[in-house]
């Protein structure tokens, strides 16, 4: 069963979290462009988050969570994605994730709630095409 999935990274560590998505296995090949939706506090730009929404397998969560437990998935060289541990582990605590239970609410719904949850807003009100 795939799980809804909000994944937001600072627009510092954009590439940074694409190579991350791309080294767990959710998008296909570098550079990924999972971050695609631009966010800001008041919805204009310049964008200070970039934001995605991801239909994650149960092995893509658990690597998630692991991260943010502070511990590395294993079985990962973070040098092929040009990543060092340190920078993986730093995504792990500083990306805002949110995973959708089954019966939660999936796509655009989950992925605006997560949003003004961190009061962030869509740049112009775009991304929307982006939330599959």
């Amino acid at each position: 069963m795939l799980i809804s999935t909000v994944l937001i990274c600072r627009t510092e560590d954009r590439r940074n979290a694409n190579a991350l998505s791309v080294a767990l296995g959710y998008s296909p090949s570098l550079p990924g462009d999972v971050f695609a939706i631009g966010l800001a506090p008041d919805g204009k730009p310049p964008a200070t988050h970039f934001g995605a929404h991801a239909w994650a397998s149960e092995s893509f969560k658990m690597a998630v969570e692991a991260l943010q437990a502070g511990s590395l998935p294993p079985g990962v060289v973070w040098e092929d994605y040009g990543l060092t541990a340190d920078i993986v582990l730093a995504l792990g605590q500083s990306m805002i994730i949110s995973f959708s239970s089954p019966d939660g609410p999936t796509n655009a719904a989950h992925f605006n709630a997560v949003i003004a949850d961190n009061g962030l807003k869509k740049i112009d009100g775009g991304g929307d095409e982006q939330l599959h």
